[in-house]
């Protein structure tokens, strides 16, 4: 297909594209596409939607503050594009050109739907979800023994609501690059479904507000990500 441009917004971590009246927050962390309707009309195309799934869009609206939000785009679309991110420059690109030879690639495993990648803090390596919707990034309980807090913040998990977190800033290696990362402690409530995708760590907005990202989820040998300099 030909590149389609969108500008995006950053509004609280979250990244927001508008298209043909419809508000959408892009979610790599979602396996399911859900939207006011159950047929989203997208890039010349129609696709089947979930109207609930663990939350439905008035909740989603209460959750983000986005009164106008329509949908949360999940991976059942967003891994039919190769998919460029630049925070920096506020640029989507869907059907992105091949980006893998401006930065470093590293591969994504796709489990029930969901990205995953490894990152790396201090000497230990982690499976670790990427998700594009998570405004703070999250490690399990057991990993945030020992570290200092640095202060302690609101968010919300759809199905969860809104609940307080402790939070810690972690150097974090992502494909040989280095960077200070927010976590907040994941809820004891989510941590079964984190044991299912045998990961303990979730990365979102840090990654990519450091980072262009690039991202190909349904590569010839599985998926992959490239994270380069923004341009």
């Amino acid at each position: 297909m030909e590149p389609h441009n969108f500008n995006c917004e950053i509004i609280d971590g979250h990244c927001i594209i508008r298209d043909q009246g419809n508000v959408i927050l892009l979610d790599t962390g979602s396996p399911v596409t859900i939207h006011e309707t159950k047929t989203l009309k997208f890039l010349g195309d129609d696709f089947a939607t979930q109207d609930q799934y663990q939350t439905n869009i008035p909740e989603l609206r209460h959750l983000t503050g986005l009164d106008d939000l329509t949908t949360l785009m999940g991976t059942d679309i967003l891994r039919q594009y190769k998919l460029w991110f630049n925070y920096k420059y506020q640029k989507v690109i869907f059907g992105s050109p091949n980006m893998q030879s401006k930065g470093y690639t590293i591969p994504v495993k796709m489990v029930h739907g969901i990205p995953l990648i490894k990152t790396q803090i201090g000497e230990v390596s982690h499976n670790t979800v990427l998700d594009s919707g998570a405004r703070l990034s999250y490690l399990t309980g057991k990993l945030t023994q020992g570290l200092h807090e640095v202060g302690n913040e609101q968010d919300f998990y759809p199905g969860l609501g809104f609940f307080n977190t402790p939070t810690f800033e972690v150097l974090t290696i992502t494909g040989e690059k280095e960077i200070p990362v927010k976590y907040g402690k994941l809820p004891t409530r989510i941590e079964p479904t984190m044991a299912a995708l045998n990961c303990s760590t979730i990365i979102g907005y840090d990654l990519f507000r450091n980072f262009a990202i690039y991202l190909d989820l349904e590569g010839p040998n599985g998926g992959l990500m490239t994270i380069m300099e923004p341009f």
